[in-house]
């Protein structure tokens, strides 16, 4: 099993945009309603893609150190 990892700020960003477009469906005929199941979707695609970003930037952390201790073994 894959466990999303989010932040307070990633839950609040995905919360204001299905309030919108709940909203929207309320306004506009030609939207579809959002049900839970798509909501809990997006929620999961945005902890999908802070992960990934947390797992590059720790990749570019650690290549960073590494080329530095590169650097200072040349001295």
């Amino acid at each position: 099993m894959s466990w999303n990892v989010t932040t307070r700020d990633v839950t609040e960003i995905v919360e204001r945009y299905v309030e919108r477009e709940l909203r929207l469906v309320a306004e506009q005929e030609h939207r579809e309603h959002m049900d839970e199941e798509a909501i809990n979707a997006l929620h999961d695609l945005a902890g999908l893609i802070y992960r990934a970003g947390f797992e590059d930037g720790m990749s570019v952390m650690s290549r960073r150190a590494s080329e530095r201790l590169v650097r200072e073994r040349k001295q």
